[in-house]
């Protein structure tokens, strides 16, 4: 039997990686149960199921069970709270909220949306096929997508995914209220391989304009082949 510390089980199996929490938190002692055999809708789960035994219940990974289900999860930073299946009071992005920057598409094509594992209804790809500026030769591109609020919602959110596939270790997502003045909302870091949810303050905004820049990308200058803002929705 394998001994030791949990804290925050379910949270931390939400977001996939070790975050800072505010508020309370309980130390606990369990254990992981290997003789346990996990099946989902008939068949054997793999290792990663392995219950978490805690004064005699059983505990399970959130995001695991709940994708092998088909069911949407999400972290909520902002309210520090996991939702499951439909977000409360979302509104889903349209072809008419979105307009091309360069180099982007916005679509609900389950196939060109797929990446790592992980399909998507709809979402805004950033590729560098995609866009009105035809060929480059230049061995990078800048990648760039606007969504239009126009001043109704508070919030946009959605989940940005980077293929593992690349030369960029890591890039950094800019969203902006005005590019041409400077006017940052929010930076957001995503690295190869990485799925990053995420809920920005839009309140007023009329335009979103998301920009993913060459000199921002680590290496400098490097060229993700394709990204992804997956299911991005107002609220």
């Amino acid at each position: 039997m394998k001994k030791f510390v949990v804290t925050a089980i379910t949270l931390a199996a939400v977001s996939g990686a070790a975050f800072a929490y505010e508020g309370e938190i309980k130390e606990i002692a369990a254990h992981i149960n290997e003789q346990i055999n996990v099946y989902i809708d008939g068949e054997q789960a793999g290792e990663e199921f392995a219950p978490i035994i805690y004064e005699g219940r059983a505990y399970m990974p959130i995001r695991a069970v709940s994708e092998k289900l088909g069911i949407k999860i999400y972290w909520n930073e902002e309210q520090k709270s996991i939702e499951l299946g439909a977000k409360k009071d979302a509104y889903q992005l349209t072809a008419a909220d979105y307009e091309d920057r360069f180099y982007s598409e916005f679509t609900s094509d389950k196939e060109l949306l797929t990446l790592g594992g992980n399909s998507s209804d709809y979402g805004i790809i950033f590729r560098r096929d995609y866009g009105d500026f035809g060929d480059y030769e230049g061995g990078y591109v800048n990648y760039a997508a606007v969504v239009k609020p126009g001043g109704n919602h508070t919030k946009f959110g959605g989940t940005i995914r980077m293929e593992n596939n690349t030369n960029a270790e890591k890039v950094l997502f800019k969203f902006y209220e005005n590019y041409v003045e400077d006017r940052l909302i929010k930076e957001i870091e995503v690295k190869r391989g990485e799925d990053v949810q995420f809920e920005i303050d839009i309140s007023s905004v009329d335009k979103l304009y998301i920009y993913q820049r060459s000199e921002d990308r680590l290496e400098k200058f490097s060229d993700p082949v394709k990204m992804i803002i997956a299911e991005p929705y107002f609220k």
